[in-house]
């Protein structure tokens, strides 16, 4: 199945079915995006790179045909998406080829070579019409695989998914070959989505009536751009992970809600609303069969908490975790709808309803895992700044080498650079206060 040539390989996937229906919500959500930022959608593109020890003793064949085990047991690897009458279609092929990049490394530049690969893979756009939503590039020391770079489409895989496409390469790896797979794909979601319209109506009828509530939007511009226009910086400090889970397990709860508080109390401070709209990703695979669906299910939720001014988080952080499960309840929707009822509560309002602020928690590690040991004392850095942005406000926890990572992306015509610097500062130490100070 597999055909080795020089400086490539290629995987071959045979003996699926082929099927062609409209999108799942999810892929409607993520065309959407991916058209608004346009030329630079490769900002959405899920990027990952597998190590591999020299024992494994993995060639760039078996590799290539562990890879294209993995694309037969996962429709979403092998669609195409088009628009022939305007109108977006997925189309799964029963078989084909994907090539892959294989690249030698000289003695002790693996890593970088890897990342490198990775990488130049991620800043290319996906001509989804034509090419499969994957692509894969391995890096060879004396013959045996390394390393393996993997870069999905949004649009086929989320974050949830892709970390799933990595596990079953690691066994596909191992064993060789794969049991098939008897979950839903989805080419199924689409259907059974057509039919729940009593779903998407509640959750948005949820957004309507948490944004007829809520300020317009959050952040008012304050001045011209900054160079560039939209910037990054990321907080990285040991005692603000350490407080962060103090503070929720204090709260049975876990640090994502206890930062998401802290910064819904710090937005509410700074821009003067009592009530804080947020935007944050959710991966919806609680809902019932689709805990194993490799596919695009994360969805956009809204939170709208009253922080009223909070001086501390004792009292807001049990109101965010439940405010929280209420968004994620109802973050399942067809876009279409929720699109279609802000645009008439915007017209109602006079003005564009939309919180340009953002929440989201991309970690990996879970929150038992062992903390890395971090700079003592709060650092920021400046990251790689976006070459657009649709949002105005977003803060997301990272996984670094240095741990916990808030990382901070904003528009410097609402939050300038000093002021991105200074929300970091704060957001640490209102942590590290409440952390320290003994609940009443």
């Amino acid at each position: 199945m597999i055909a080795q040539e020089s400086a490539h390989a290629v995987a071959e996937f045979i003996g699926g079915r082929a099927m062609e229906t409209a999108p799942t919500w999810g892929q409607r959500s993520i065309w959407k995006a991916l058209g608004q930022l346009a030329p630079n959608d490769h900002f959405l593109n899920m990027r990952r790179l597998i190590s591999l020890s020299e024992r494994a003793g993995a060639t760039p064949a078996s590799a290539a045909s562990a890879v294209g085990t993995v694309i037969e047991r996962y429709e979403a690897l092998r669609t195409r998406y088009e628009t022939p009458d305007g109108r977006l279609r997925q189309i799964v092929q029963p078989s084909g080829r994907l090539d892959i990049e294989i690249v030698d490394a000289v003695p002790g530049t693996l890593e970088r070579a890897g990342v490198e690969l990775r990488d130049r893979l991620w800043r290319r756009s996906f001509d989804h019409a034509a090419e499969l939503p994957l692509r894969v590039g391995f890096v060879t020391v004396d013959g045996r695989v390394r390393r393996i770079a993997l870069v999905a489409s949004h649009l086929s895989v989320d974050g949830y998914a892709a970390d799933t496409l990595l596990r079953d390469l690691r066994l596909a790896l191992l064993r060789g070959r794969l049991p098939r797979f008897t979950g839903l794909q989805p080419v199924d979601l689409a259907p059974a989505e057509a039919a729940g319209t009593a779903t998407s109506a509640r959750a948005v009828r949820y957004w309507t009536d948490q944004l007829r509530a809520a300020p317009v939007t959050m952040f008012a511009a304050v001045g011209a751009p900054a160079d560039p226009p939209y910037q990054r910086h990321l907080l990285t400090c040991r005692p603000l992970a350490e407080a962060a889970l103090s503070l929720a397990r204090r709260h049975r709860t876990g640090t994502a809600t206890v930062l998401m508080a802290a910064t819904a109390a710090l937005v509410g401070r700074w821009t003067g609303h009592r009530r804080v709209a947020m935007h944050t990703l959710v991966h919806n695979r609680f809902r019932p069969g689709y805990a194993d669906v490799v596919g695009t299910l994360v969805m956009q939720g809204l939170l709208v908490l009253d922080t009223a001014g909070e001086a501390d988080l004792e009292e807001l952080v049990p109101r965010t975790r439940h405010a929280a499960l209420r968004a994620y309840r109802c973050a399942y929707y067809d876009p279409r709808e929720r699109d279609a009822a802000t645009a008439e509560l915007s017209r109602l309002r006079g003005a564009v309803v939309d919180p340009h602020c953002c929440f989201n928690d991309v970690r990996l590690s879970a929150d038992d895992a062992p903390l890395p040991a971090g700079p003592p004392a709060p650092r920021i850095r400046a990251q790689e700044h976006p070459a657009v942005m649709h949002c105005r406000f977003c803060v997301e926890l990272h996984d670094t080498p240095d741990g916990l990572g808030v990382l901070l992306t904003a528009d410097t015509r609402y939050l300038p650079p000093p002021s991105m610097r200074a929300f970091l500062r704060e957001l640490a130490e209102s942590v590290l206060c409440a952390a320290t100070t003994r609940p009443r």
